[in-house]
């Protein structure tokens, strides 16, 4: 007898999408071929992929909810926002850094919406997966902002220090490690994997926050190896 179709939902921002930033055009273009994701869908497993460039958990919530309104019909969903929740307004922080500026989601309202995002799911019988965020490169990012023509020294004041922005990313991904423990959600350690790296730098564009093509073969092959227990849950 043929095994069943496993079928898998991913809503993401632009590292699940498979964005890379290109050096030669100083612009983000999808991965070329993304053979990895297509060898993750396979016979036994079909994923479709609903993550978009630029979203927040909040956006990703409104994608949630209309796709659950026209039928969504999957076994799993995976969850992967927090990238752009606890990044910054720079162009507003480079105008006045004497103020103070806020994440563009507050940690609290993104527990919230994850939250709400993982109790839709279950009402709708499909099971929720949380991911971590792999870990950025803050200089090579701070670098990136100035590339872009924002006023270093207005940066560079109101960050005091580029770990600042390691440690802000950090706080989100261990939010969605905490998410997972309450509510007893299954958890995907992107970061864990890049940490392990001993230059994780290497699997990092030159923006500092997207993953590279060996980067995203990191992401893929360890999505795979959860693919499994997930299938049999």
């Amino acid at each position: 007898m043929q095994e069943r179709l496993w079928r898998l939902r991913i809503f993401g921002d632009s590292i699940m999408r498979g964005i890379l930033y290109d050096d030669s055009s100083g612009d983000y273009v999808p991965m070329p071929g993304n053979k990895v994701l297509d060898n993750l869908s396979n016979s036994q497993i079909h994923i479709h992929n609903s993550s978009c460039f630029g979203y927040t958990s909040i956006k990703g919530l409104q994608l949630l909810r209309r796709a659950i309104s026209r039928g969504l019909t999957t076994d799993g969903a995976l969850l992967e926002f927090g990238g752009n929740d606890c990044d910054y307004r720079w162009r507003e922080i480079a105008a006045d850094p004497d103020k103070d500026h806020h994440p563009r989601t507050s940690l609290e309202d993104f527990e919230r919406t994850l939250c709400m995002m993982i109790s839709l799911l279950e009402r709708e019988r499909i099971m929720p997966v949380l991911m971590t965020l792999p870990p950025i490169d803050p200089d090579r990012y701070v670098e990136h902002l100035c590339r872009l023509g924002l006023d270093r020294s207005a940066i560079c004041y109101w960050l005091v220090d580029n770990d600042r922005m390691y440690h802000v990313q950090e706080a989100y991904s261990d939010r969605i490690k905490k998410i997972a423990l309450d509510t007893g959600t299954r958890l995907i350690d992107i970061r864990n994997g890049f940490l392990k790296v001993q230059d994780y730098g290497a699997l990092l564009c030159k923006d500092g926050i997207h993953p590279n093509e060996e980067g995203h073969l990191l992401i893929w092959n360890t999505l795979h190896d959860h693919l499994k227990e997930l299938k049999s849950a």
